[in-house]
């Protein structure tokens, strides 16, 4: 832990700064090490014993997508690119991404607040970190993460318009996700500043909920690097909810608004209906079976939708059961 701030014991700082330097020498050191060990591996495969590196039990693949072997067209699988709206302004780039051919379906949604950047809340980041765009990073894929940004910060090559979530929360995302999976070389840089040694330590302060979750990805690994990059431009909509609701609503036409399944028509057991209307209930048994016909779905082999209602009544009809059955034992005595 950091001394405090009020600390005046300088042999105790001076301690506390040479342990800090050691252990980032050591975590360059192993990341070094680890890095020797996978180039090893891939170039010499059949010497691994020779060099006395034996492969572990259980150990994840680093292959990168396409690597098992070629496409039938070109010899060469291209990666598979997943297209993620920063909320909330990126919203205003889904149009565009439709325009260039990216299928309405295909644009998912993640949450990494500028906020909590500009607060330093590491864990918070990691923690909103969504599990589709955690799964498609560990498969490999290429994730682009959309946003727009409003503030006038200098960069030296006067590009405007780059989100803090961007150059801050997705650098700080790449590196713990890097460490946690034992990828890439540690390296993390905020605005042209090397940082890797403040993100390695800050990463020692992560809760152990949030790491595990992080490390439930490593199972899936086919890749050698996180392939997440942010996409940006400028924005003069900034906090206008009301203009990024219109997008979405114009965006996704069709809501189930009028969309009634079975369960509409199950009396309320609340308002003292009695069995006869409930018994009518059970007439509509066939709008369950026109719910997926209704919806265009298919579901795989041997699969069904879940609903808790049909255990309900089943509930009402045992509960009554052994009620009679407990009144006919109790009339018998």
């Amino acid at each position: 832990s950091e001394p405090h701030p009020g600390a005046t014991n300088r042999s105790v700082y001076e301690l506390y700064t040479r342990q800090q330097s050691i252990l980032d020498r050591l975590r360059v050191l192993s990341t070094g090490v680890l890095d020797l060990e996978f180039k090893l591996r891939r170039q010499f495969p059949q010497k691994i014993e020779k060099f006395g590196l034996r492969t572990r039990k259980n150990a994840p693949s680093r292959r990168l997508r396409g690597s098992d072997g070629p496409s039938e067209q070109s010899g060469v699988s291209r990666p598979l690119i997943k297209h993620f709206i920063n909320l909330t302004d990126g919203i205003e780039v889904m149009e565009d991404l439709v325009e260039l051919g990216v299928p309405r379906n295909e644009i998912g949604f993640v949450r990494i607040m500028s906020s909590q950047c500009e607060q330093d809340d590491f864990e918070g980041i990691l923690m909103s970190l969504d599990h589709n765009l955690l799964m498609h990073l560990a498969l490999g894929h290429i994730c682009l993460i959309y946003d727009l940004g409003s503030r006038q910060l200098h960069w030296p090559d006067h590009a405007v318009g780059i989100p803090r979530a961007i150059w801050w929360g997705l650098e700080w995302t790449r590196f713990a996700l890097s460490s946690c999976w034992k990828l890439g070389d540690g390296l993390a840089s905020l605005r042209g500043r090397d940082v890797s040694n403040m993100f390695a330590r800050r990463l020692l302060g992560i809760s152990k909920k949030i790491k595990k979750k992080m490390r439930y990805y490593r199972t899936f690994l086919r890749t050698d690097r996180v392939n997440l990059f942010g996409v940006y431009r400028r924005t003069e909509h900034d906090a206008d909810n009301d203009f990024y609701k219109k997008i979405l609503w114009k965006f996704y036409p069709n809501p189930a608004r009028d969309f009634r399944d079975f369960r509409d028509f199950y009396p309320d057991s609340a308002s003292g209906q009695d069995s006869e209307e409930k018994a009518s209930w059970r007439g509509q048994e066939y709008e369950k079976e026109r719910f997926l016909e209704r919806l265009g779905l298919k579901l795989p082999h041997g699969m069904a939708i879940f609903f808790a209602e049909k255990y309900l009544e089943m509930g009402v009809s045992a509960k009554k059961r052994s009620k009679e059955e407990k009144e006919d034992r109790e009339g018998k005595r």
